[in-house]
């Protein structure tokens, strides 16, 4: 405890004294279930995948800028793992987008709004398509690129990144000041 602390008048919790645990939003949600955290391995992984790239870029003769070849190699094979979930997003974008005038359509003849939803899931129907086929395979994205910033700031303030990389100084980054695990 800091001498700021106990100019308040804070006085430290004694060793015996049982202190009460706050769940989440201050124990306001205290009575649901804690769910395991899937997060950390997920994080470790990646960045067990960018240090083992690191390892082997440098086995094979880089030895200078080699996490930031890791950092590119590694992106690299989770943009090629998620492209056929990008594809199905952009083919379906390009369907809602062939079927905006019939929608349109369906919207000037139709004024009663559950005809209109009625047609609207028939068209639909009838071409094969789904408005939330674009949406879907984004959300299996997020956690791999979530996890690849994650990585790469923990791997940054482990100052496994002060090397140069082009024309930057550092893959630390300019910004990077407080040292702490995410």
């Amino acid at each position: 405890m800091s001498a700021k602390d106990v100019s308040k008048g804070d006085a430290p919790a004694s060793p015996t004294t049982p202190s009460k645990k706050k769940g989440l939003f201050g124990g306001f949600f205290s009575f649901m279930p804690k769910f395991p955290d899937l997060w950390t391995p997920w994080r470790e992984l990646v960045t067990a995948s960018i240090v083992g790239l690191h390892d082997v870029l440098y086995a094979a003769g880089i030895k200078q800028n080699t996490y930031g070849y890791a950092i590119f190699a590694f992106t690299f094979l989770a943009r090629s793992a998620t492209l056929p979930l990008s594809w199905i997003q952009y083919s379906s974008t390009e369907k809602m987008k062939a079927l905006k005038p019939y929608q349109d359509e369906i919207k000037e003849r139709y004024t009663d709004e559950q005809t209109r939803n009625f047609m609207t899931a028939k068209l639909y129907e009838d071409t094969e398509s789904n408005p939330l086929a674009g949406c879907i395979p984004s959300l299996v994205q997020i956690p791999v690129f979530i996890a690849l910033y994650r990585s790469i700031l923990n791997l940054a303030n482990s100052k496994a990144l002060e090397e140069p990389f082009f024309f930057l100084p550092s893959l630390e980054g300019p910004t990077l000041t407080d040292r702490k695990s995410v």
